[in-house]
């Protein structure tokens, strides 16, 4: 099977997917990995991958629209997305950044929190 039958037979499931995430409340990405691994024995990570790619995509137009119509308080938004990195360092396995450098990167970020807390007029973190 090359790469535009593959396409084709994966457009309808992922179209399938989407609306049934709609429906449930579930979110398309949930069925979508598990479409691709049973259905076309698709390894599980690059299935949640393409999910994740999927999420990105859709997410970054939506939030698109909810800025352009002013439904979106971008203040806070940026205030959050500091919180991103944090956890993915948090969650990332030691051993696969020293000790020194760890500390190096909590510092700055901690720093950065502060200087956003400070300048959103919010409470600053301890």
């Amino acid at each position: 099977m090359n790469i535009l039958e593959f396409s084709a037979l994966i457009w309808p499931g992922s179209l399938a997917s989407g609306f049934l995430g709609a429906l449930t409340g579930l979110g398309g990405g949930a069925i979508f990995v598990s479409f691709l691994t049973l259905a076309f024995n698709v390894d599980m990570r690059y299935a949640i991958g393409a999910s994740l790619i999927s999420v990105i995509a859709t997410s970054s137009g939506a939030a698109a629209a909810y800025v352009k119509e002013g439904f979106s308080n971008v203040r806070i938004g940026m205030f959050l997305e500091i919180a991103t990195p944090l956890g993915a360092l948090a969650d990332m396995p030691q051993p696969a950044v020293s000790g020194q450098v760890m500390q190096n990167m909590q510092a700055e970020s901690r720093a950065k929190l502060v200087r956003m807390a400070e300048k959103l007029g919010g409470p600053v973190p301890k």
